[in-house]
């Protein structure tokens, strides 16, 4: 291995071979030495930076695989809740066992005020005879009541008719018909039956929502 030699002016003007300054070996072991500190605090400075980079990273991965945790939590109790929360809906919606029809017909869902007999004028020739159409049931107002939406959801409720069965429902009898009109302080929704015999079971029906 070569030997850095540091040749002296004498030297050089003298044309002296292996002559060596003694300065120059006082030099060269101070700036190695300096080197040496320099690359030693380097490296220690990058020793202790390395970890601490590698710390941080670390609690980024763990935060991040808390929050992907409390996400899919959050998401499986969200599911569980409207699982459970469909039988609910369900048997609200389903008459429970035992209880009677009539607490379910729609026109319950009102205060049913008074119940008269729905009576037509039949004409025969010269005469006129009056027979019995069905019912006629006072339906009290109520805010946001009109008589647009109950006709409407009472038909609705008859369509509903042809998959539920209401023994005590007055609405519950084939080819009945309703009218709701505006009468006074609430309103008549006529139950119009088929023929005279249905129009007396549509009356007694009608009377037992007065309760």
């Amino acid at each position: 291995m070569a030997e850095n030699v540091h040749l002296c002016p004498s030297q050089l003007q003298s044309n002296q071979p292996g002559h060596t300054c003694s300065g120059a070996r006082q030099v060269l072991p101070q700036a190695s030495a300096a080197t040496d500190a320099c690359f030693r605090s380097e490296l220690s400075r990058l020793q202790h930076r390395v970890p601490r980079q590698a710390e941080r990273n670390s609690k980024k991965r763990r935060k991040r695989r808390r929050n992907t945790m409390s996400i899919r939590k959050l998401i499986i109790a969200l599911t569980l809740g409207a699982t459970s929360l469909v039988p609910v809906v369900a048997s609200a919606a389903t008459p429970a066992a035992g209880t009677p029809a009539k607490e379910h017909c729609i026109l319950l869902q009102h205060r049913v005020t008074s119940v008269k007999p729905y009576e037509v004028v039949e004409q025969h020739g010269r005469g006129s005879s009056t027979r019995l159409a069905g019912a006629q049931v006072f339906v009290q107002a109520e805010p946001g009541l009109t008589a647009q939406w109950l006709q409407l959801t009472t038909e609705r409720h008859l369509a509903q008719m042809q998959s539920m069965h209401m023994s005590d429902c007055a609405l519950d009898l084939d080819g009945v018909r309703v009218q709701v009109d505006s009468a006074g302080s609430g309103f008549s929704v006529k139950i119009v039956a088929k023929n005279p015999s249905q129009a007396k079971e549509v009356l007694h029906r009608a009377e037992l929502l007065q309760g």
